[in-house]
């Protein structure tokens, strides 16, 4: 018997769960641990053997003995509907007369070593023809609604009462309790041997489907799958151990709290007009303001008695109170009541209706929360329970008087740095519910930032800080007296600055009036006020021309101090401007720099909130003891019965071996603490030639001496053979290098030449030539082109990593990480994609780009890359990429094995937790659709996704332990318990070392895995990628193919430019398609670019 169980492990012969044989891991095989058949379920014949998980077989399938299971809960039974509809009945029903399907044959896997089976936690196929075995001889097990080759969308499942199609009829009846309005026990009836007594075989059968799935509610309620971690081999056992302290706070509601929920509904009127007109809805700042009002006038009571309980809201227009409002119900009711704003002279009649929608005990939402179990809380989603929580948490900082709210973050703006242009850093705040994995409880990550502001302070300190740091002129406040601003360029960056802004203005004049209100810079004018004249009309006088400066004194008695300051406009309209005198108005506070950070602002910025991983840790958790302290209880936690613990979390770690290093067929030794290693004066793995090349000066710079440098780092060091320049011009105005390119192109193309070099005096990026040059060479010529800064050209000891990027973009390899032993004589193909947006603005009439590169060969260093662009339907971020299937298609064609990968990884930037069933959906089946039209199979993939923008900060628990001056978590360090999901299989790792600031670690979730790979394997692949950045000798924050996907829908962008493109804002489809397709060809380099190295780089 212990020889039948082994050879048939999962229910014997009959295809997991038809009849008969033995037991092993069976979960139900006869004479093993359970009754016959497959995992769990009743055999047909098979040969009793009671007790064990899921009941002894009794003949004719029936059941009884076991361990009593569970009532199955209404998704179980949807389920197993499904799963009967999709296998015919197969696993786990029980029938006399199940047809036995022969097993297919195994085929031998390409490695010494035996793969690890399928885990339980893949997607089990929901419909289709029995699994195809993959590339290890796995049965296949594809994600929801995988058709072969034609896409699905996800699956709406409901419950249903009518029995599944199967050979033999299988009746399941639902019911609803009268008594307890909870869903009925189903039961099971077969041909022979079921007595109508509640069944423990559904439980049993669906008990291995509740370990591969996570219900979500979605639009349209549909459920959507997402993989869960296995039960087995789902932790990582590799590695150090390590204690980290992570900022994630415990939270927990008293025991009869009870949550109430509104909708809400906001109108009014202000002088007439209504705030919320169609397409124009309530601005946030506006909404909180009304909001508090209604607090204050606490209408008819409905807050309760005094003051009136607190109440926490959101941006979905949703309400949370600790206690039920007095007087509303099921019907809306509406509350009327007058509010005036500080700093705006106008009355608001406000409007504020109120429906209940439901009410929740606090302990069953936790429950609900945990178990991930929508039926628990009312058919509730994880998220609709959480919101509440997130919004209690962002009304109890704003309460503690320490936060205030702008747009929709919060900033602490009593905690502030100084910055150039007039402008100040200030401290920004977040805090949100979180599922913590630590004996799965709630908890609030909290977390700081900064943000750019403009400082409250006269508007022509603004201007003279801005002009003086911008390296324009250096006035002072003291200038005031004499400066006048210089019409044309001057005038207009200054307007370019300032317009948008905000200013209040006040005045007062001779007789003490004064004169106060809120204006809007539109523009700025031409001259000053002694000098700025406008048509002055007056009821029964004659229009006449007055100067700003007189009109002032004339009607208002307000003599100008310093008359030749420039007016700001604060008319919209251009028919009818109005001006006000600079030196009245001063930069109302609380206003946010939303345009583009000046280079020497971001690098003040840069600098200030480089925190130690220790000091970011204590200036968070000053926040959190902010909240509330021994003599105050916040008042908003108090009214929601909300307690937030006083210590951040302690989670343990482990800390992974570093991947062996070769250049030259020779291992380096890669230092420990920074993950480092010194190979400047080594040969490069695969040096490529370089011998007609040119060089352009667009600044001043030792010529001789670059040269010298150039050739012999790259031939006595780094085997390049690099010949000396064919060419070098001298000289070239920065700003019409692309004029100069395109006189000489034709020269340089009859040439051949293979790269062209700029120096360049400020950081490449930033100069206006690398935007001309890149698409001019790249795109239209097809010319490489490397641009480098003067003062890296003039520095012997950086040329190596200069010609690092010389070298791949040539087509070279410059270093190799060791392979993971797990894909070792594997066939691999790792896919990185990504998608990059343009800025608000241009949503509707620009496109996103998006990336996807794909290994090439087996060392997984060299890729190619393929970029789209796309619409955002209706000017709504689109994350999923469009063109996926095709873009996967040519570099499928591109991999050098005719046969294709054995194993792909697909790594996925850019995508948040509401977007991961669509991004499974949409790219998973566009993938499999066209590996399996090119290589007549399907695929085996991996899909994970692998993002930065998180809040989850660490720090070492031991002092010990941490690196750097920093002092961060030591690079490898990897957290896969404790704080991570209980829904999603997945971890956090810090594999870069951190030289300033706190290093953020990468959250990696495992979306889908079909080669069945454990977590330590995952995990060392994924540390060992961040080794193969061909661009420097350290590891980096990310795995090389989503740097290198980002790296290329960046470069598609500098392609496609700023300037006029076609616009693909029409409804017109055909213009729609010809717009992208003309935009295609403004994005894609030359094949000979394209294909001979990766020129993103």
């Amino acid at each position: 018997m212990a020889d039948q169980g082994k050879n048939q492990q999962r229910g014997g012969s009959a295809n997991r769960g038809g009849g008969g044989g033995g037991g092993g891991r069976g979960r139900g095989g006869g004479g093993g641990r359970g009754g016959g058949g497959g995992r769990g379920g009743g055999g047909s014949g098979g040969g009793g053997g009671g007790g064990g998980r899921g009941g002894g077989g009794g003949g004719g399938g029936g059941g009884g003995g076991g361990a009593p299971q569970r009532p199955p809960t209404s998704q179980q039974v949807i389920r197993h509907h499904v799963q009967q509809q999709a296998r015919g009945g197969g696993r786990g029903a029980g029938g006399a007369s199940q047809q036995r399907q022969p097993a297919p044959q195994a085929v031998p896997p390409p490695v010494q070593q035996q793969p690890q089976p399928l885990p339980a936690n893949a997607f089990p196929p929901l419909a289709g023809p029995p699994p195809i075995r993959n590339a290890w001889g796995i049965p296949r097990v594809t994600a929801p609604p995988v058709a072969a080759v034609s896409p699905v969308a996800a699956p709406t499942l409901r419950p249903s009462t009518a029995p599944p199609p199967t050979t033999t009829p299988v009746a399941v009846a639902v019911g609803v309790s009268r008594e307890s309005g909870n869903l009925a026990v189903p039961t099971v009836a077969s041909g022979s041997g079921g007595s109508g007594a509640p069944s423990t075989g559904v439980s049993a059968l669906t008990e291995s489907v509740e370990q591969l799935c996570v219900e979500e509610k979605g639009q349209g309620d549909a459920l959507q799958l997402v993989m869960r971690r296995p039960g087995a081999g789902g932790f990582a056992t590799k590695g150090r151990v390590i204690q980290v302290v992570v900022n994630h706070y415990g939270i927990k509601f008293g025991r009869d709290q009870v949550i109430h929920r509104y909708t809400l509904g906001l109108a009014g009127s202000s002088n007439g007009r209504p705030i919320n007109a169609p397409g124009r809805p309530i601005r946030a700042g506006l909404k909180r303001d009304i909001m508090t009002a209604f607090r204050r006038a606490n209408p008819d009571g409905v807050l309760g008695a005094g003051e009136g309980q607190e109440i926490a809201f959101n941006k979905a227009d949703e309400i949370f109170t600790g206690h039920p409002l007095i007087g509303v119900g099921n019907e809306p009711r509406t509350y009327q009541f007058p509010m005036t704003v500080e700093g705006d002279s106008r009355v608001y009649q406000c409007e504020v209706t109120l429906t209940r929608s439901w009410e929740l005990n606090a302990v069953q939402l936790m429950n609900a929360i945990r178990a991930s179990n929508t039926a628990a809380a009312g058919g509730l989603s994880v998220e609709d329970c959480i919101r509440p929580i997130d919004a209690i948490l962002r009304q109890a900082f704003l309460s503690s008087q320490r936060a205030i709210e702008v747009g929709r973050s919060l900033f602490v703006p009593s905690s502030t740095f100084e910055l150039p242009e007039g402008l100040q850093g200030v401290t920004k705040l977040y805090a949100s519910g979180h599922l913590s994995g630590l004996a799965e409880q709630l908890a609030v990550v909290v977390n700081t930032s900064a943000g750019i502001f403009y400082k409250e302070q006269p508007l022509f300190g603004l201007e003279a800080s801005f002009l003086k740091d911008r390296g324009t002129r250096i006035p002072s406040p003291q200038d005031a007296g004499n400066f006048q601003l210089q019409r044309g360029r001057e005038v207009d960056l200054v307007n370019d600055y300032i317009k948008g802004l905000k200013v209040t203005y006040e005045a007062r004049n001779l007789d003490g009036q004064v004169y106060e209100s809120t204006k809007t810079i539109q523009g700025l004018s031409q001259q000053g006020a002694n000098g700025q004249v406008f048509e002055l009309k007056e009821e029964g006088q004659a229009p006449r021309r007055i100067t700003v400066e007189n009109h002032f004194l004339e009607k208002y008695q307000i003599p100008l101090n310093f008359p030749q300051l420039q007016c700001i406009q604060t008319s919209t309209n251009p028919e009818r401007k109005t001006y006000l005198p600079m030196e009245l108005c001063t930069v109302k506070k609380n206003q946010q720099l939303l345009d583009v950070i000046a280079p020497t602002v971001l690098q003040v910025m840069i600098k200030c909130c480089a925190l130690s991983a220790p000091r970011r840790m204590n200036m968070t958790h000053a926040e959190r003891t902010g909240l509330e302290n021994s003599q105050f209880r916040n008042p908003v936690l108090k009214d929601f019965g909300l307690d937030v613990k006083g210590a951040m979390a302690t989670v343990a770690g482990h800390v992974l071996p570093i991947p062996t290093i070769t250049q030259n067929n020779k291992p380096f030794r890669v230092r420990n603490d920074q993950c480092s290693w010194q190979s400047d004066q080594e040969r490069l793995q695969s040096p490529m030639p370089l011998s007609r090349w040119i060089l352009i000066g667009l600044e001043k710079f030792n010529v001789d001496e670059f040269v010298n440098n150039f050739l012999d780092v790259g031939n006595r060091f780094l085997g390049m053979t690099i010949a000396e320049p064919l060419r070098f011009i001298r000289d070239v105005n920065v700003n019409n290098v692309a004029t100069y390119l395109k006189n000489n192109l034709p020269d340089f193309i009859k040439d051949d030449v293979q790269l062209i070099v700029f120096v360049v005096p400020d950081n490449p990026k930033e100069s206006p030539a690398h935007k001309a040059v890149k698409p001019l060479l790249e795109v239209q010529n097809g010319i490489r082109s490397q641009f480098i800064k003067r003062k890296t050209a003039a520095a012997y000891n950086r040329m190596a990593n200069v010609l690092r990027k010389v070298n791949v973009k040539l087509g070279g390899v410059n270093h190799v990480f060791s392979r993971p032993l797990f894909l070792k004589d594997i066939n691999t193909m790792l896919i990185g994609a990504d998608v990059t947006h343009p800025n608000g603005a241009g949503l509707r009439t620009r496109p996103s780009l998006a990336a996807v590169v794909g290994s090439m060969d087996m060392g997984m260093l060299t890729y190619k890359a393929e970029v789209r662009p796309q619409v955002n339907p209706r000017g709504r971020l689109k994350e999923t990429i469009t063109n996926f299937e095709e873009m996967v298609d040519k570099l499928f064609a591109a991999f050098p094995l005719p046969n294709g990968p054995r194993a792909i990884f697909y790594y996925r930037d850019g995508v948040s937790e509401g977007q991961y069933a669509q991004v499974v959906t949409e790219e998973f089946n566009a993938m499999v659709r066209a590996f399996t039209e090119r290589y007549k199979r399907e695929p085996s993939i991996t899909f994970i996704v692998v993002t930065k923008r998180h809040q989850t900060r660490m720090e070492c628990a031991k002092e010990g332990d941490a690196v750097g001056i920093a002092r961060n978590v030591p690079p490898g360090t990897v957290v896969d318990k404790g704080l991570c999901s209980v829904k999603f299989y997945d971890w956090y790792m810090v594999s870069h070392y951190g030289i300033q600031g706190t290093s953020r670690p990468a959250h990696y979730i495992v979306l889908l895995d079909q080669n069945g790979f454990s977590a330590d394997d995952l995990q060392e692949l994924s540390y060992a990628l961040t080794y193969g950045y061909a661009r420097c000798t350290r590891s980096v924050s990310l795995p090389i193919p989503v740097y290198y996907a980002h790296h290329a829908a960046f470069r598609a962008r500098e392609h496609l430019g700023d300037g006029l493109y076609p616009d693909i804002s029409s409804d017109n489809p055909v213009t729609v398609r010809k717009a992208l397709a003309d935009i295609q060809a403004l994005v894609t380099p030359r094949d000979a670019i394209k294909n001979g190295g990766m020129y993103f780089l």
